[in-house]
C-alpha cells in the first residue's frame, strides 16, 4: 500500500476537502479526519454509479435479441462477459464486505468501515491507501486540478478576447469615422454643384422673364414712376399707421401707471391721517390717565406713611436672596437720581394698574428705566411686565429692544423673565420671549428649574403646552438639584406635588 504522513496527505489532497468549511481553529487530526471523510464518500459514490451503470449494461446486453450474423453474436456474448466479469471485481474489491447502495446506508456506518469501503486506513501517524484507492483518488486530484486549471485559462483566455475586441472595435470606429467623412464630404461636393446649377438656371430663366415683360409693357417712363411712387406712398401709409397705433398704446400704458401711483399716494396719505388721528386721541386719553394716575399716587402716598404698600396677589417665582447682604443696594440707592427713582415707582405703579398707554410714554421718556434693577428681587422691568397676560406685544419689543440683555438677566433665584411668564400663564408674552431668545426653554434658575417646572408647579396650561411644543425633551429633564424628600424631578412629579390640574398632568 501507498502510505503518506498526515501533513503530507493534508497538503497534497487538500483540494478534495469541503470549499466552504472554515479550517480556523481547528486541529491537524480533525482536519484529516474531515478530509478522509469527505474523500470516502466521493470514492463511494463514484463505485455506485459504476456499478449502476455496469447492471444496466449488463441488463440491456441479456435482454438484447441476437443478431444473424455469428460474429455479432460472439461480440455480444465476449461483452456480455465482460461487463459481468467487471462487475464481480468490482464487488470483490471490497472483500466480501456489503457494499451499501444508498446514501443513509453509507452514513450510518462508523468512520473505520467507510474508509475500509473506500480502501484507506487512517493511522496515528501515517495514512495507507490500497493500489486501488491510491488510483482513484490521483485521478480526482488531477480532475480537479485539471479543472481549475481550465477555469483560470478560461478566465485569462476571456479578459485577453475581450481587450482584442476593444481593440478591434476602437480601430474598426476610427476606419468606419473617416469612411463616413469621406462619404459625408463628396455628398456635401455633390450638393454644392446642383445647388450652384439650379442658382444658375434659375438666374437665367429669371432674365428670360424679365426680358419678356419688359417687351409686353407698353407704358411710358412717366406713368411707371407714378405706380412707383403710388406703392412707396401705400407702404409708407402702412407702416405709420402701424407705429402710431403702438406709440399711442405706451402713452395710454404710461398714463394708467401713472393714474395707480397716484391712487396709492392718495390711499397712503388718508392712512397716515387716520394715525395722527389716533395718535392724538391716544395722547389725550393717556393725558387724562396720566392726572388720574397722579391722584391715586398721591392717596398711596398718604396711605404709605401709616402702614406698607401690599404687593399683588399673583403666585411668586422667585424671593428675595437670604443670604445677601441688602446694604449694598441701599448705599446704591442713595446715589440714583431722584427723578429716575420716581419714575421708575411710577412705571411699576402703572404696570400694577394695567395702564399700558402711560407704561409705553415713560418708558419713551425715560428709556434707562429698562436697566433698572429691583435692589430687593433683581428683577427688571421685562421680568415683571411679561406676567400680565393682556400686556402689549409693542411694550415688551420696545423692552427687548431698549435693553436686548434683559432677556439673559437672572433675578435674585437666577430666573429669567421666560420663567414669569411661564409661572403666570402669559402665554402671548411667553411666545415674544421665545422667539427672541429660544434657548430660554433650556435654562435653569438657581433651584435647577426648568420654564417647563415653573409652568408645572403653578398649574399654567397653557404655557405647560407651549414649552411642550417647543422644548419636548424639557418632559424628560429632571430638576437638577430637587430639595430632599420633595419626590421626584420631572415637570410630571412637580406638578403632582403642587397638586396640578388634570390639564397640566395630561399634558
Amino acid at each position: 500500500p501507498t502510505r503518506y504522513h498526515h501533513e503530507v496527505f493534508l497538503r497534497r489532497y487538500y483540494l478534495l476537502g469541503k470549499e466552504a468549511e472554515n479550517t480556523r481553529g481547528k486541529s491537524t487530526q480533525s482536519l484529516l479526519k474531515s478530509l478522509i471523510d469527505q474523500i470516502t464518500y466521493d470514492v463511494w459514490e463514484a463505485d455506485l454509479n459504476l456499478i449502476k451503470s455496469l447492471r444496466a449494461a449488463a441488463k440491456y446486453a441479456a435482454s438484447s435479441p441476437p443478431k444473424r450474423t455469428k460474429s455479432k453474436v460472439f461480440n455480444r456474448n465476449q461483452s456480455v462477459s465482460q461487463v459481468s466479469n467487471q462487475l464481480k471485481e468490482l464487488q470483490d474489491a471490497y472483500d466480501g464486505a456489503a457494499f451499501p447502495e444508498t446514501k443513509d446506508g453509507f452514513l450510518s456506518l462508523d468512520f473505520p468501515a467507510r474508509c475500509a469501503i473506500a480502501g484507506i486506513q487512517m493511522g496515528k501517524s501515517k495514512v495507507f491507501l490500497r493500489r486501488e484507492a491510491f488510483d482513484r483518488i490521483e485521478s480526482m486530484r488531477s480532475g480537479k486540478i485539471s479543472g481549475a486549471a481550465a477555469m483560470i485559462q478560461a478566465r485569462v483566455r476571456g479578459v485577453l478576447t475581450r481587450q482584442y475586441y476593444e481593440q478591434l472595435k476602437a480601430t474598426i470606429i476610427y476606419i468606419q469615422s473617416f469612411a463616413r467623412m469621406f462619404v459625408v464630404n463628396l455628398k456635401v461636393k455633390i450638393f454644392k454643384i446642383r445647388k450652384s446649377a439650379v442658382s444658375t438656371l434659375q438666374r437665367a430663366y429669371r432674365a428670360y422673364q424679365f426680358k419678356m415683360m419688359q417687351e409686353v409693357w407698353s407704358l411710358d417712363g412717366r406713368e411707371e414712376q407714378e405706380m412707383r411712387n403710388m406703392a412707396a406712398l401705400l407702404i409708407q401709409s402702412v407702416a405709420r399707421m402701424f407705429l402710431s397705433k403702438r406709440g399711442r398704446g405706451k402713452k395710454v400704458s404710461s398714463k394708467i401707471k401713472i393714474a395707480k401711483a397716484r391712487e396709492r399716494a392718495a390711499l397712503q396719505k388718508a392712512a397716515d391721517e387716520k394715525r395722527a388721528a389716533e395718535m392724538r386721541r391716544m395722547g389725550k386719553k393717556s393725558t387724562e390717565q396720566e392726572a388720574i394716575g397722579r391722584q391715586a399716587s398721591k392717596r398711596v402716598s398718604a396711605q404709605h406713611a401709616r402702614k406698607p404698600v401690599p404687593q399683588a396677589d399673583v403666585p411668586k417665582v422667585i424671593s428675595a436672596h437670604q443670604g445677601k447682604d441688602e446694604s449694598d443696594s441701599k448705599s446704591n440707592s442713595r446715589f440714583q437720581n431722584p427723578e429716575i427713582t420716581s419714575q421708575k415707582t411710577e412705571l411699576l405703579k402703572y404696570i400694577q394698574l394695567a395702564d399700558w398707554a402711560s407704561v409705553e410714554r415713560i418708558l419713551h421718556t425715560y428709556p434707562e428705566l429698562s436697566k433698572q434693577e429691583d435692589p430687593s428681587t433683581g428683577e427688571l422691568p421685562l421680568h415683571i411686565i411679561v406676567r400680565q397676560k393682556d400686556v402689549w406685544s409693542l411694550l415688551i419689543d420696545m423692552l427687548i429692544l431698549l435693553h436686548p440683555k434683559a432677556l439673559l438677566h437672572r433675578d435674585r433665584m437666577g430666573a429669567l423673565p421666560i420663567h414669569h411668564a411661564a409661572a403666570h400663564n402669559a402665554v402671548e408674552p411667553l411666545e415674544m420671549i421665545y422667539c427672541a431668545y429660544k434657548d430660554g426653554v433650556t435654562q435653569a434658575d438657581f433651584r435647577g428649574r426648568l420654564p417647563l417646572h415653573v409652568a408645572a408647579e403653578f398649574d399654567a396650561v397653557e404655557a405647560v403646552k407651549f414649552l411642550l411644543v417647543k422644548f419636548p425633551d424639557g418632559a424628560y429633564t429632571m430638576v437638577h438639584r430637587p430639595p430632599s424628600n420633595s419626590g421626584g424631578g420631572l415637570p410630571l412629579h412637580v406638578a403632582c406635588r403642587s397638586f396640578a390640574s388634570i390639564g397640566v398632568i395630561t399634558a
